[in-house]
Parts: structure tokens; C-alpha cells; sequence
């Protein structure tokens, strides 16, 4: 760092992933690169969450909103639902990671960005979507291979954190608790989440779970999931994405010329962490292919419309989201795992 300059701390929360290597190897790159980029005059600290398992909790995601709008924090990724763009997370919403990568890219994600700030009341900006943990498939001991076989099983529904919750009741399936943060399940370590849904699984009073197939991996780091056999079927049919939100007033106190390459250094990171997602969903798959008493269950597209229409009557319960969700739908796609995806 040059004489002269004066070095301004960004206190990164974080909320998501906070064991998951590949993650936090990636933040620590964006960290060393904003500080070269500003010649010393911006420089990272992340400070990790300490509240409950770190996957997909509600307590946690509370606590990081709480504390970037409060000015404790300057910066946090934080999932889309908690931020008030819950349409992201609505089923069937994204065909497909280069679909999704269009939406963020393009004039959609702009004005989903912008409700963002508008739902904080302007105390937050959000930067860009960063990094979903792959699309959810439904994991238990009953195979899926088509919406049928949905009807009557016990599922975990997590009320506030995902719609998806909406869709499994539309195929008929049966609530196993009636809010998941009223359960051991979730404000735990990770190895006693697993646990927990282990013996729910093998005392028969769980069927079938939704979870990201990142989200999967990362909570089996601490405890796999023991019961066997085990199916993970490809449903995918919600995305978790989260977005990279700084504190306004922290963001306006900054000199304008760091401003903005803080903003564009945050949106490289956000295609590089969205990439990194991608790849670590296909490899997490190739894993669990490999474990034994374990099934991936591969779900036909022409077996894919029963879904669609079921995500369809769930989502005429919410009539002030067609229009954005039709602004989504009608967008292209953007190759994510290409060179020419990268932002230079």
C-alpha cells in the first residue's frame, strides 16, 4: 500500500456457507483483489455468523438483516426471501442455471435488485445474486420419479423460508411438523441436523425433504445422513439464491470512485460464486451417485408438466406476482459455465 493512503474496513457478515471451503476460499480472493484494485484504500473482514446450523436458517438470516441494517455490518449475502424477493424462490420460476444467469444479468434482475432496497425502507443496496446452492431436489426414502408419488408422503415444510412448501402440499403431500424452526431440525450444528433428519427418516415420521444439492453436501460435511435407502431426485424445482447487500449509508460514505469499484469487484465475485455453485451441484451429485444405499432418481421432462401445473395453482395464490414472473419466464439464457459468462 502506498503512503498516504487511508485503508476504510468493510465488515463482511457471514451468513451463508460459512464452512464450506470452496466458498470461503473464493471470498478470500475477492477480499485480497479489492484491496490491490484500491490500492490499499478498501480492505475485508469477514466475520462469521455464529447463529444456528448455517443451513437455511430463519434465526440466522434474521440476525445478518438485523445487523447490516443497523449499521453493525457493512456488507452481508443474505437469501432472497428474507430480502423480499421472494419470487426468485418460487417453483419453477428458472428452466435452468443460463436462464437464471440471463434474470440476474438483465433488466429483471435490475428491478428485482431495486425492490430490494425499497423493501429495507432504502436502509439497504443490493449489489448483485450471488450464489444459489444448486436447484432442490427432494431427498428421502421414497423415490420421485413423477408428481404422483408426492401424494400422501411426509414432508419437512419450512414456513418462511421457501414457497416450495406451497407446491408439495398442491401434489397432495402431508406436513410431517407444522414449522420446521419448531423442531430440533433446525438452530443446531450441522452434524445434529443431519442426525435429527436421520432419525425422523428411519422412524418413519419423514418421507421426503427439500434441499439444495449444495445444501445437502454442505450439511453432511459435519454427519451424513445414515438412512438407507436414500433417493435423491431431481425435481429441480426451486433455486436458493441469496444477493450481496451493503448498509446505504456505509455504501454513501464511500469516496465515489471506490464506490463503484466496490459495486463491480462485488458483481465479478457474484458470476464467479454463481459458477462455482454450479460446478460444485454436478460434482455433489457425482458424489452422492457414488454412496452406498443411495439412488438418484432422475425425473423424466415428460413427467416435468405435472409439476408445472402444480407450481401453477400455488402460484395463482399470490396474483401480484404474474406479471413478474412472466417477465422472468420470457427471458433467455446466458451460457453460466462459459468464458464469455465471466465479467472482465
Amino acid at each position: 500500500m502506498g503512503a498516504g493512503v487511508n485503508t476504510r474496513t468493510i465488515k463482511w457478515y457471514v451468513v451463508h456457507a460459512r464452512d464450506y471451503r470452496e466458498y470461503n476460499e473464493q471470498l478470500v480472493l475477492f477480499g485480497a483483489r479489492l484491496f490491490e484494485k484500491t490500492g490499499g484504500a478498501l480492505k475485508v473482514e469477514f466475520v462469521y455468523s455464529n447463529i444456528g446450523s448455517g443451513w437455511r436458517d430463519a434465526a440466522a438470516e434474521r440476525d445478518g438483516y438485523q445487523r447490516v441494517t443497523s449499521g453493525e455490518y457493512d456488507v452481508s449475502q443474505l437469501g432472497v426471501d428474507t430480502l423480499g424477493a421472494k419470487v426468485v424462490s418460487y417453483p419453477y420460476v428458472f428452466r435452468n442455471y443460463d436462464h437464471a444467469e440471463a434474470v440476474w444479468r438483465g433488466p429483471i434482475g435490475k428491478k428485482l435488485l431495486e425492490s430490494i432496497a425499497t423493501n429495507s425502507g432504502n436502509q439497504l443496496e443490493a449489489m448483485a445474486f450471488s450464489y444459489s446452492g444448486g436447484f432442490r431436489a427432494l431427498v428421502g426414502s421414497r423415490p420421485v420419479r413423477c408428481a404422483e408419488d408426492v401424494k400422501g408422503a411426509k414432508v419437512l415444510v419450512e414456513q418462511g423460508l421457501s414457497p416450495d412448501g406451497e407446491l408439495l402440499m398442491v401434489l397432495g403431500a402431508i406436513p410431517a411438523v407444522d414449522n420446521l424452526e419448531s423442531t430440533p431440525v433446525v438452530n443446531h450444528r450441522l452434524g445434529e441436523t443431519t442426525r435429527r433428519l436421520s432419525e425422523l427418516l428411519s422412524a418413519g415420521l419423514l418421507e421426503l425433504f427439500s434441499v439444495e444439492i449444495n445444501g445437502l453436501a454442505y450439511a453432511e460435511q459435519a454427519s451424513p445422513i445414515n438412512h438407507t435407502p436414500l433417493y435423491i431426485s431431481l425435481t429441480d424445482h426451486t433455486m436458493y439464491a441469496t444477493s450481496i447487500v451493503a448498509n446505504r449509508n456505509f455504501l454513501e460514505s464511500l469516496e465515489p470512485e471506490l464506490r463503484q469499484v466496490l459495486i463491480e469487484e462485488t458483481r465479478k465475485f457474484a458470476v464467479a460464486e454463481r459458477q462455482l455453485s454450479a460446478r460444485l451441484a454436478a460434482r455433489n451429485l457425482d458424489m452422492f451417485e457414488k454412496v452406498h444405499g443411495r439412488t438418484i432418481v432422475a425425473v423424466p421432462e415428460s413427467a416435468r408438466e405435472a409439476f408445472r401445473d402444480a407450481a401453477r395453482v400455488a402460484l395463482r395464490r399470490h396474483p401480484g406476482l404474474t406479471d413478474v414472473i412472466k417477465e422472468i419466464h420470457a427471458a433467455g439464457e446466458i451460457p453460466l459455465l462459459s468464458a464469455a459468462a465471466a465479467i472482465a
